[in-house]
């Protein structure tokens, strides 16, 4: 999006060639490439994706063509002809001037062919329409579905997808006569979607250039001129991520400022329902207080939506938009799951009042809003409900979570059934505060609107990240997923709002930043601060395949955690604990810190752990570990057989 301020300027140059500066080759080259989606990453690797590109771009000269189809074979891993072969009907070739021979073919959308021919070309008798392959077709053999264009507008489409140009390349290219795009151009230029006169350094003679195309080369002859960032190593990634997500520094209060904060940046991340309260959560806001997500919840728009699988995020509800998916229509028209348990779809309902006249069994109501609940069509306003079903204990119906008690002798007897209260019936349902139908919205109208929608989408990932790649958002749910936001990431670059490059090694294709995540790049990183991860947590780079890390990552399972020291991983514990494998030797002074993760597992508010039985450290029996002697100065445990079983520590 221009600033007002940027808008002035672009016309004050345009009418001002005295003052404007010249461009440097080098970057015009930089931007058509990318524009051009010819840059590596950025072509289009699926069939469908590449008859949409041809659809937009309108008309693409044939040599042109032929290096995109080099391009979009190399990114996607696809032959040419098996890119071609499931949309070659619906693209032709165009030969406006029969005398300019192959060098003069365009490459179009056969539903875009007549419309294009009648705006440019409707005064010229010779032209020659041909498939792919460069066969003669007749008039005939083309759709003749498109609406009237208008061609002033039709050439200003084209010239969009180029940086500045002279006059004689546009009518060598387009087969047109200067006359007739002397006209043209002073038509858009009176529109102000030109730029003339703009020059190249070191090249002769003047050019034009689409407006918002010479706002973006300034935009990049500026960066340019700032130091650029060297790629750094693929080791650097986690901290960056970590330390942009706010775990490097966790140590402030619950509270539900910080909690919504933290929740706004997750918003549409989709994770097991048990790993936010006693994982991810924790993780940011130390100590963290399940009371305070209650009161956030009941006192603010946020709400908690399910998925398959058990899965939940966190969403405000002015951002419903910006996860809603194609399901949802369904329910703004008033047929989704759930919707005829509640009288008035806008109301909320205890399970009581859900019960109906004559009442209906509560478990089979409860049954059904839960069927809806993980269809993401039904909320409660209390996380009690969710957590009632997430911690009941195998074969009951009822169940409240685990909360770590006051002391650590407690701590041992939690699991002893005498400590544990079993509500009744009647409690239970008091206890499930007030149920729900997510108000998504209706999804957008127009083209203009769904964009908008998806840079949204973008500007939370981005948020959320602070850098993009291929393989990040593959655990993102459709919507937020690459192939649902790259072309909206390409637009934003080249408007100056994000900066795309390769930052990190390792990582397969392109990479975009936001800005203060660009700033962050430049400064140095905490690299002696030591946090703790699980391999599920939106921070990880567990499971992404990425290469040139010093040390291999554990697989992405919730049972996993990894400790970092830095940008050094010097800790992986796996199945709770049991097994670990440390990179620090059993003196070094950071050692303590990160046994902080135990710490977490054994005191955390939900679910903690009564114990952690260690059984093997670095691959050798626990009991055996030359880490024994630090564990017993650090916690208080009880070794047998071949493990050391680790309580908190005694207080005092």
């Amino acid at each position: 999006m221009q600033s007002d301020l940027s808008r002035e300027l672009i016309n004050q140059l345009a009418g001002s060639p005295t003052y404007r500066p010249a461009l440097d080759a080098s970057v015009v080259a930089i931007f058509e490439e990318k524009r051009q989606r010819l840059a590596a990453g950025y072509a289009p690797d699926t069939p469908l994706e590449l008859l949409a590109w041809v659809q937009e771009r309108l008309m693409i000269p044939l040599t042109e063509w032929q290096r995109l189809l080099s391009h979009c074979a190399a990114d996607s891993g696809l032959l040419e002809d098996d890119l071609l072969m499931p949309i070659e009907e619906k693209l032709i070739r165009f030969r406006p001037c029969q005398d300019s021979g192959p060098t003069g073919d365009l490459v179009l959308a056969r539903e875009m062919a007549n419309g294009i021919h009648h705006a440019l070309y409707d005064d010229v008798d010779t032209v020659l329409w041909m498939d792919l392959k460069g066969r003669p077709q007749s008039a005939s053999d083309h759709d003749d579905v498109s609406a009237a264009l208008d061609n002033a507008e039709v050439l200003g489409q084209w010239l969009r997808y180029y940086g500045p140009v002279d006059e004689k390349w546009i009518c060598r290219s387009l087969s047109m006569d200067a006359s007739t795009l002397s006209d043209l151009l002073a038509d858009l230029t009176d529109r102000r979607a030109l730029v003339v006169d703009v020059v190249i350094d070191g090249q002769n003679g003047s050019r034009v250039c689409d407006a918002d195309n010479f706002d973006i080369l300034l935009r990049m002859a500026r960066r340019q001129r700032m130091n650029a960032i060297e790629t750094l190593p693929a080791q650097r990634l986690a901290l960056t991520l970590a330390h942009f997500q706010g775990l490097t520094a966790p140590h402030k209060p619950s509270s539900p400022d910080a909690l919504s904060e933290c929740l706004d940046r997750l918003t549409g991340l989709f994770l097991p329902a048990r790993l936010w309260e006693t994982e991810v959560l924790p993780a940011r806001l130390t100590p963290f207080d399940p009371r305070e997500m209650d009161l956030l919840i009941q006192s603010s728009e946020m709400m908690w939506i399910g998925a398959d699988g058990r899965q939940i995020t966190f969403c405000n509800e002015a951002d419903l938009d910006l996860i809603a998916d194609d399901t949802t229509t369904v329910q703004v028209e008033g047929h989704g799951p759930g919707q005829d348990l509640f009288p008035d779809p806008s109301g909320r309902y205890s399970l009581v009042a859900l019960l109906g006249d004559p009442p209906r069994p509560a478990q089979t109501v409860l049954a059904e809003l839960w069927d809806a609940v993980w269809q993401g069509r039904v909320t409660n306003d209390t996380l009690m409900a969710l957590r009632r079903i997430l911690y009941q204990r195998k074969n009951s119906g009822q169940a409240t979570a685990t909360m770590a008690p006051s002391s650590p002798v407690a701590a041992r007897q939690t699991g002893s059934r005498r400590h544990r209260r079993r509500p009744g019936p009647a409690r239970m349902i008091r206890a499930i505060g007030n149920w729900h139908l997510i108000p998504f919205p209706s999804p957008p109208d127009g083209a203009m609107e769904t964009q908008e929608l998806i840079k949204d989408r973008a500007r939370l990932l981005l948020g959320r990240y602070g850098i993009l790649f291929r393989q990040l958002l593959a655990r993102e749910s459709l919507a937020f997923q690459w192939a649902a936001v790259f072309q909206t990431l390409r637009l934003m670059e080249l408007a100056g709002e994000i900066v795309g490059g390769c930052f990190f090694s390792g990582i397969e294709g392109i990479q975009f930043v936001s800005q203060p995540m660009w700033r962050l790049l430049r400064q140095p990183l905490p690299e002696e601060t030591v946090f703790w991860i699980n391999a599920q947590d939106p921070a990880s780079l567990c499971g992404l395949g990425i290469h040139d890390l010093a040390d291999p990552l554990p697989q992405r399972v919730a049972g996993t955690h990894l400790v970092y020291w830095g940008s050094r991983l010097a800790m992986v514990s796996r199945r709770q604990g049991m097994e670990l494998t440390i990179h620090l030797p059993p003196d070094h002074p950071r050692l303590m810190d990160c046994f902080g993760l135990f710490d977490h597992l054994l005191g955390r508010r939900i679910e903690p752990l009564s114990r952690i039985s260690v059984k093997s450290i670095n691959q050798r029996p626990a009991s055996t570990s030359p880490y024994l002697e630090f564990l017993r100065t650090r916690f208080d445990i009880v070794v047998e057989m071949q493990t050391i079983t680790v309580y908190r520590a005694r207080i005092g």
